[in-house]
């Protein structure tokens, strides 16, 4: 589906820095986030993860600048690897071996399909709107609700599994038991 919203948010670079084994996203343009609001490009960045977890897990740090996006991804090193072994790991979780899409190529995708797609983007600042417009809390929580279910049923819609915290937690704490 085209994109009918006025929106011009794109990714606009990637790269990533192999002294930091650290990948680089830098997004055009702002999505607000607010109230309750989960943030769609930390949100679409967790079924990606998800997807690549057995090698190296990562995380990401977004910050919101006036007119852009600014994404860092970095490797835990849950497996004590040397540095070298740690960069060399990461750089083939985020770049690809060549058989495989790596990290940042999946993430760019799914960021870029959500942008352009009438039930990922724009739903979901069609909901932010509500959530802005609303008088009480009650009906902020519901319309922030709505937006973050829209992100879900967008990952949903794109073959993609949103991992579950809670689940996630039981699954340690019977291993635990």
């Amino acid at each position: 589906m085209e994109n009918s919203n006025e929106t011009n948010v794109r990714v606009s670079s990637t790269s990533f820095d192999e002294k930091s084994a650290s990948a680089h996203v830098k997004i055009e343009g702002q999505i607000p986030t607010p109230y309750e609001c989960d943030d769609p490009v930390v949100e679409l960045f967790r079924p990606i993860r998800y997807q690549c977890v057995q090698d190296v897990f990562f995380t990401i740090l977004v910050k919101h600048e006036a007119d852009e996006i600014k994404c860092t991804i970095l490797p835990s090193n849950r497996r004590k690897r040397t540095p070298e072994e740690l960069t060399e790991a990461t750089e083939k979780s985020i770049n690809g071996d060549g058989e495989n899409e790596g990290v940042l190529a999946k993430y760019t995708e799914i960021l870029e399909k959500f942008f352009r797609d009438d039930e990922g983007l724009k739903l979901f600042l069609e909901k932010t709107t509500l959530v802005e417009q609303a008088e009480s809390n009650v009906k902020k929580s519901q319309y922030s609700e709505e937006a973050n279910e829209a992100i879900k049923a967008f990952v949903r819609k794109n073959n993609l599994e949103m991992p579950s915290l809670k689940a996630r937690k039981k699954e340690i704490m019977k291993k635990i038991k």
